[in-house]
């Protein structure tokens, strides 16, 4: 609360304008051994609209507040849909992995290192395919042993 020295007339337009709704205290000096005390309750315009605008934010807080909930909620749904794709995948298997990094390893090769890359490993697959079919032969030969 404030307090104010009222001009002489205090019932005149220009002060009751200059004093209305601050819910300020006004003193009277009437002389210099008297003194009245009143105060101002009315309500001025502003303190309306700032009340509809308090208003108009509490509304517009819970719609925020309501957005986020939702945002939260599709967030959650999302999360829990990629982690089942994750856990769906299957773990790459070590023979593609290695692939894929000779794939990238000889992607900017020229053109005749390509064609001597291209020849060892033609060369490197097949003693190895005929290491294979040998091993399954000698599988073959002893079924006992697996």
């Amino acid at each position: 609360m404030t307090a104010k020295l009222v001009p002489t007339n205090p019932d005149s337009a220009d002060v009751q304008a200059d004093i209305a709704g601050t819910g300020a205290l006004y003193i009277d000096a009437l002389d210099d051994s008297t003194t009245t005390v009143s105060t101002s309750t009315s309500v001025s315009p502003t303190s309306t609209c700032s009340r509809a605008s308090r208003t108009q934010n509490r509304s517009s807080d819970d719609a925020i507040l309501a957005d986020l909930a939702d945002s939260r909620e599709q967030l959650i749904h999302l999360q829990r849909e990629m982690l089942g794709r994750i856990k769906n995948t299957p773990e790459p298997n070590e023979c593609d992995a290695f692939m894929d990094s000779v794939k990238q390893a000889v992607a900017g090769i020229n053109k005749t290192l390509w064609r001597r890359f291209q020849a060892d490993v033609q060369q490197l697959v097949s003693r190895y395919t005929d290491m294979r079919e040998q091993q399954q032969q000698q599988l073959q030969r002893r079924p006992g042993l697996s």
